[in-house]
Order: C-alpha cells, then structure tokens, then sequence
C-alpha cells in the first residue's frame, strides 16, 4: 500500500468517526450521514452496484416478457398473441405465456414464419411489378 493510499484511508477513518461522534450528539442528522456515506463508496464499488441492478431490471424484464416481433437473436421463445419475448431460464415448465397463458413458439419457428412473410411480401412485389409493366406496356401500344 502506496502513502497515498494510506493517507486515503485514514482519511476516511477520520471522516467516518466524526460523523459517527456528529450523529451521536445530534449536530448531524441521518439524511447528511447518508449523503457522506454514499460519497465515501469508491467508484468501481458503485459501478459493479449499478451493473448488478441492471442485470437484476434485465431478468426481471425477462420474466414478465419483453415487448418485441422476434426478429432478434437474443430470445429463446415468442408469444404470438402479444408479442413478447422470453429467455428459456425465465419460463415456468408448460411453456406458457405468462400475459395471455397461450402456447409460446421457439425462437427458429418465429424465425421460420417472418422468413415466409418477406417470401410473400416479394412475390407480391414482383407481381405488381409486372402488373404495372404490363400495363404501361398496353398504355404506351393501343391497338
């Protein structure tokens, strides 16, 4: 331990029982020993607390279901009633959903269907297309 970091902690030593000996003789209220309190917590501290409550937020948004159409990767299984996405660890064992209680779909099903969507929507694109040829064709050579 460098004398910096020596000097830190004792400062902090020193810091910690005059508040300790503040909150004693009533000269300081709980409210400012909680503000000095937080202020004392070093930073990685507070950034390992803020990623644990962000993965906590996470799984629990998991667990209710996450709004979403299924066109990304990063789920396991799809609601098509209400469009919400699960992750496997999250879902009780009848594979359920827990807004609605219908039957969810795996991820490569949902994958299956959105891919035979756009295969219609094209064709569909490609028939208007010639639709629209062949009637600019019969426009521009009446007979």
């Amino acid at each position: 331990m460098s004398t910096k970091e020596a000097d830190d902690f004792l400062n902090r030593v020193n810091l910690i029982s005059q508040s300790v000996s503040a909150l004693k003789d009533g000269t300081m209220s709980i409210e400012e020993a909680d503000k000095l309190a937080k202020k004392m917590v070093p930073k990685e501290e507070k950034e390992r607390l803020a990623r644990e409550q962000k993965l906590k937020e996470e799984m629990e948004q998991w667990k209710v279901g996450r709004p979403g159409k299924g066109e990304k990767e990063d789920y396991d299984w799809f609601c098509n009633f209400c469009f919400l996405e699960f992750k496997e660890g999250t879902l009780n064992d009848k594979k359920e959903c827990v807004k609605c209680n219908q039957a969810l779909i795996p991820q490569a099903a949902r994958k299956r269907a959105i891919m035979d969507k756009v295969h219609l929507m094209a064709e569909e694109k490609h028939r208007r297309e010639q639709r629209r040829a062949r009637y600019k064709n019969w426009q521009a050579n009446p007979n």
